[in-house]
């Protein structure tokens, strides 16, 4: 009995669940409203929210989370037309361990940094449930 028991606990401490994972993302999210972020170089949005959800305290401490821009334009190249609205920046957050896909939409938009600039954003932040 032991012995399956350390088993779980080991698999269920190195996978996230649907919850941890959701409570993670709003979390992320109400975090990167609260305070302004920092832009260094090229590390951009992307980078924020990954670091944002994983100083959550939630789910497994070392696992992979997938932040994937969304391409906001459509062919006319207006952006904003596909996905809600102008002046935005979407981008999908996954990991292998949950189903469930979020939809960040964050403004204004992540400005240009060339190295070795830094930029500091006051940043709108929403979150839903699904692909974008």
């Amino acid at each position: 009995m032991f012995v399956i028991g350390f088993m779980y606990h080991l698999f269920d401490s190195t996978q996230w669940s649907e919850g941890e994972f959701r409570d993670a993302v709003h979390e992320a999210a109400q975090q990167l409203e609260a305070e302004p972020g920092t832009l260094v170089g090229h590390l951009g949005y992307r980078d924020l929210i990954e670091e944002a959800v994983q100083e959550t305290g939630q789910g497994p401490e070392h696992t992979v989370i997938d932040v994937e821009p969304i391409n906001d334009s459509d062919a006319t190249g207006a952006v904003g037309s596909v996905c809600g609205g102008h002046g935005l920046d979407t981008f999908e957050i996954s990991t292998d361990d949950v189903v469930t896909t979020y939809c960040m939409r964050m403004s204004p938009p992540q400005p240009e940094t060339d190295l070795p600039s830094t930029k500091t954003v006051t940043l709108t932040v929403n979150v839903r449930e699904g692909p974008c």
